[in-house]
């Protein structure tokens, strides 16, 4: 006997008709049998608006009664003070979606049906008639989904008797960058002389100089593209048949304690005699196209659920890329379904999950994110990681020797040469398929995954093993359970992620920052012993308000106390999922700082700054001062967008040290009470500069910032008249004076919004991180400990014993204050 799991949950993303979902059932057993199901299955999708007015809420209900683009569909409302969120349950269809007005938040319709209950990678019961139908077919489709019931996630144990596959790939004839490009430009030059021979004779007469200067280009870049080879010979790059292939394709398929290996290799010339090595048996293929075709041919035969591999993210691509360019579907998981990024930023890759993703490199870097201190020559390449983790294990070759070794392989001069050539490639290859099946058991992620699908229902065990900021839509999820709709939709989502992005590169500093403030000083100079490094658990110190939000971090944060590698991995969702939280915390407190700046800078007392107040907003009106804030805060924005996409050069220009801009900077008709936005000053004075470094939208942001800079300027040189003196018998200035009530507003609104959202106040979180710093400094002395230095979150420490205020990492014979 055996099980049903839904292992797959997507709408279908046509443009010219309704979107189904589609959803793959794969069937479990204890025997060898295997069996995957795609079922189509029309879903409505429920789409809810922003936050709308009343007013604005009943226009759009009454726009509905009658029209026959939307009768019969289900409409709720849910009000949330003065606001109310309306949802309409309508087909996913491009037609019908376009005719809902613009307040309804549009798109992510996977992620409101998560949100809304129906969560991936559960157990499924058929009822009779679907459990005779699913055996019969690989494909159906449904009207409803009312024969299927829905279970529990798997647990640990069911996960572990999954059918899974290790896999690592090798393309040894990996091109370097320049040559890449000249590639390019040699075929493009090679196509233009193709045109040039079809040319009649005397057009070809007329384009004879362009025909020799391209000749001359060609013969040029072909020499740069043949490389001298010992005991090869020269080696023209450019020819096809040391194309940039996936040449080996190594895998370890297993289910429980069975597995089996297998290396599936390119072997033009038939030479390759031995049938197993290592352990694997030796499969081979004329071509790339036939070796892609014979391991998708077992991939379905086996149909394995989880997939592990040490940045597959790259092998997974580059085998769907190899399957196109042979005009073959790379569909490991789900019928026709190709895999794919669904989150791309730098080298950082997610697939989206057909198969369970589970990735050796994410995943060391959620259990042992401190292997990226470059000083003890740690990483986490897949050497380095079996390094730390005791196995025995380093690469034969480097990247650049694989290439050399390969040509020996295919085209060596020798009998021997090409001999030696493949035992040293099949060494190689068949190399880190055991070492990271050894990584998974010795990382042992799933008991800790299963506690964090518990956590993140509407999340895919991908997602979760690939990086801890999966913790980041638990907030959205709070959001949606409350409100109905999603906090960040279009353009807020965009602003939001901008804001976390400069407070993610603000953070360090404000913890450095911290450790000043508690009177930890970097040692001098020198070589210490006996060192220890430890974790600053900043979001163990403020554990509590996380676990008042969301209690069931705290089950977790219990149950994986008596593991210690398992509960720190926690700490570091816990990390994430505070993030957010310390973000919101420090804006608000930013804002509160500059605007006790602006009481100090204008010198008046609270009576009299209240009149002044009063006085501008009896001058201005409520609508004119909504106008303003809204100015500033698009301001803001843009500035925002532009500063994350600029380099380390382009942002010191805008936010230099608070030195360089004292003296004369403000004197230019922006007023000096401004200091605390001096780089939106400095943005616009090197605006035309910046434009060179930016992409076209964030040269429209540019243009925008602007254009909205000068609006701004205008609100803050409105007259206002009769404003009092200040202490010292000074006139008060309307700007200043509009600039300081702009940032009251900010302050006083994002106190009320933050404990709206997370139910604790800005004073709360205060007095636990203050606690927390204080703790560990009392604690260092108590024990005689010497601080030494600190990297990111962690401090090294000279003395023995163990702190409770902190994380011991490592123990270290020697460091080195540098």
């Amino acid at each position: 006997m055996g099980f049903w799991i839904n292992n797959f949950t997507e709408f279908e993303r046509k443009q010219k008709r309704k979107n189904r979902l589609i959803l793959n059932f794969s069937y479990v057993s204890n025997s060898s049998e295997r069996k995957n199901v795609k079922v189509f299955v029309e879903q409505n999708v429920k789409i809810p608006t922003k936050f709308i007015n009343q007013e604005i809420s009943k226009e759009i209900l009454s726009s509905f009664a009658g029209n026959n683009n939307f009768e019969e569909l289900t409409i709720q409302k849910k009000s949330r003070g003065k606001f109310d969120v309306l949802s309409i349950e309508v087909p996913n269809e491009r037609d019908i979606l376009n005719k809902l007005p613009n307040y309804f938040q549009i798109g992510n319709y996977d992620k409101l049906l998560r949100f809304g209950g129906f969560y991936p990678e559960r157990k499924v019961i058929l009822n009779s008639k679907l459990e005779k139908l699913f055996g019969e077919n690989s494909e159906l489709e449904l009207k409803d989904l009312s024969g299927i019931s829905f279970g529990d996630f798997l647990n640990e144990k069911e996960l572990n008797s999954l059918p899974y596959i290790v896999l690592d790939i090798e393309k040894p004839l990996w091109k370097k960058d320049f040559e890449k490009r000249d590639f390019r430009w040699r075929e493009d030059i090679l196509n233009a002389e193709k045109k040039y021979f079809k040319l009649p004779k005397i057009e070809q007469e007329a384009q004879k100089k362009k025909h020799e200067q391209r000749q001359r280009i060609i013969k040029n870049l072909e020499d740069k593209l043949t490389i001298e080879v010992e005991g090869v010979g020269k080696i023209k790059m450019y020819d096809e048949n040391f194309d940039s292939e996936v040449s080996y394709v190594g895998a370890i398929w297993g289910k429980g304690k069975k597995k089996k290996k297998e290396m599936y290799i390119i072997d033009p010339k038939d030479e390759i005699l031995r049938k197993r090595y290592n352990g694997f048996k030796i499969l081979k293929f004329k071509n790339e196209k036939e070796l892609i075709s014979g391991f998708l041919d077992s991939l379905h035969k086996r149909n394995p659920i989880i997939s592990y591999g040490h940045n597959q993210v790259y092998d997974i691509t580059q085998l769907r890329f190899a399957s196109e360019d042979n005009k073959l579907i790379y569909d490991p998981a789900v019928k026709d379904i190709k895999p794919r990024r669904d989150f791309t930023r730098s080298f950082l890759q997610r697939l989206r999950e057909d198969m369970v993703y589970l990735d050796t490199l994410w995943l060391s870097k959620i259990f042992y994110p401190y292997l990226n201190q470059k000083r003890f020559d740690t990483s986490h390449k897949l050497a380095k990681v079996a390094q730390f983790l005791d196995i025995d294990f380093t690469k034969s070759q480097t990247h650049e020797e694989l290439r050399f070794t390969e040509l020996k392989r295919l085209v060596g001069e020798t009998k021997e040469i090409r001999k030696k050539a493949i035992d040293e490639m099949l060494f190689y290859s068949c190399g880190d398929l055991d070492v990271t099946q050894e990584i998974v058991n010795r990382i042992n992620p799933l008991p800790l995954l299963v506690k964090i699908k518990d956590i993140l229902p509407f999340s895919t065990l991908s997602e979760i093993a690939f990086s801890t900021n999966s913790m980041n839509k638990l907030h959205e999820f709070n959001h949606f359970n409350k409100n109905g709709n999603l906090p960040y939709f279009g353009y807020a989502s965009k602003e939001r992620q901008d804001k976390l992005q400069i407070f993610k590169k603000r953070f360090v500093r404000i913890k450095n920052e911290l450790l000043g403030w508690t009177n930890f000083k970097k040692a001098n100079k020198g070589e210490y012993e006996n060192v220890q490094e430890f974790y600053l658990p900043l979001e163990d110190w403020t554990k509590d308000v996380a676990f008042k939000i969301n209690p069931e971090l705290k089950t977790a944060y219990n149950e994986t106390k008596n593991n210690k590698s398992e509960h720190f991995a926690f700490l570091q969702y816990l990390k994430s999922y505070m993030k957010e939280i310390f973000a919101d915390y420090y804006f608000v407190r930013r804002n509160k700082k500059v605007y006790q700046f602006t009481k100090d800078f204008l010198k008046l007392d609270d009576n009299t700054l209240n009149e002044n107040f009063n006085k501008i907003k009896n001058n201005f009106g409520e609508e004119k001062l909504n106008s303003i804030m809204g100015s500033f805060r698009y301001l803001k924005n843009n500035f925002r967008s532009i500063y994350v996409s600029l380099d380390g050069k382009d942002r010191k220009i805008i936010r230099p040290a608070l030195a360089s801009v004292q003296g004369d900077l403000f004197e230019s008709g922006f007023p000096k009470l401004m200091e605390n936005d001096s780089d939106l000053f400095l943005l616009k004075e090197n605006s035309e500069s910046i434009r060179k470094n930016l992409s076209p939208a964030n040269i429209k942001n540019l243009d925008s910032f602007l254009k909205n800079f000068e609006t701004f300027e205008g609100y803050l040189n409105s007259n206002t008249n009769g404003l009092p003196t200040n202490k010292e018998g000074g006139e008060t200035n309307a700007r200043d004076l509009i600039y300081s009530y702009i940032y009251l507003n900010r302050f006083s609104s994002g106190m009320k919004k933050f404990s709206g959202v997370y139910g604790v106040s800005i004073d709360e979180i205060s007095d636990k991180i203050s606690k927390g710093y204080k703790n560990l400094s009392e604690e260092i002395n108590q024990k005689n400990l010497k601080f030494l230095d600190h990297v990111g979150d962690y401090i090294f420490v000279q003395g023995n014993g163990d702190l409770n205020s902190a994380v011991k990492v490592r123990e270290l014979e020697k460091f080195v204050v540098e």
